[in-house]
């Protein structure tokens, strides 16, 4: 009877011993993935932390790249209009020479009824004369999108406008399209320059050219006179 204690009393033992290594081998395991887990949520931490500051970098070059471009192109410019087109919305505009105009200014005054890109370019396009109905084309938001889908991505034409005292000057609307990625919608933006000096210089170029290629064929027309006359008169002789 006492060796049948005996006897249980080892098989407790062992069992326990068993069960104890069993305990702590589940617990290693356990301590293995924890570990390996955390080492891995680490490694991608890691990485998620520098693409978002490689992603916040590029942010800040390209907004930095963009407020340069921008004001590049406004200390050149008569007006300089963002638009949605695809919601008829005029975003922003602004007249670098006069900053207190804008489209609440605009509106405030009456010129504009509202804020939709199809009044702002019908009231402009009431004081502008174009060399013909086509270019009008331009303006409409409508020709825009449908261009943009065509691949046309910029756009440009030159025309005269009525300034305040009523006299007109020439000016170009150069137009740029692109796509907003995040909401799929089409931007144009759209910056009007004075080009009258330069539209002067061309033309007066032009009458110049056209003046110099009239002298050259009457010298040229001079110079067979001249040449038929001694031909003429060699042969008399």
């Amino acid at each position: 009877m006492r060796q049948n204690g005996i006897l249980l009393d080892g098989n407790d033992y062992v069992h326990g011993l068993v069960a104890t290594l069993v305990i702590v081998v589940v617990i290693g395991m356990f301590w293995g993935l924890y570990m390996w887990f955390s080492h891995k949520m680490k490694v991608m931490i890691d990485e998620l932390t520098a693409k978002y500051e490689r992603v916040t970098e590029l942010e800040r070059l390209e907004s930095e790249n963009v407020k340069r471009y921008r004001d590049t192109v406004l200390s050149r410019a008569l007006q300089f209009m963002i638009v949605n087109l695809s919601t008829n919305e005029v975003v922003e505009l602004t007249v670098p020479k006069n900053p207190e105009i804008t489209m609440q200014y605009l509106q405030i005054h009456g010129i504009i009824k509202s804020n939709t890109y199809t009044d702002v370019a019908a009231y402009w396009l009431g004081k502008i004369e174009l060399d013909n109905e086509e270019s009008a084309h331009i303006f409409e938001r409508e020709n825009l999108m449908e261009r943009y889908a065509n691949g046309e991505d910029q756009l440009s034409v030159v025309f005269k406008a009525q300034k305040g005292d009523g006299r007109y000057s020439w000016c170009r609307q150069d137009v740029v399209l692109a796509r907003n990625n995040r909401t799929d919608e089409i931007i144009a933006t759209i910056t009007i320059y004075d080009v009258h000096q330069q539209k002067l210089l061309d033309e007066a170029y032009r009458v110049q050219h056209k003046e110099l290629q009239v002298a050259l064929e009457q010298a040229r027309q001079a110079n067979q006179a001249k040449s038929t006359f001694l031909f003429n008169m060699s042969h008399d002789i």
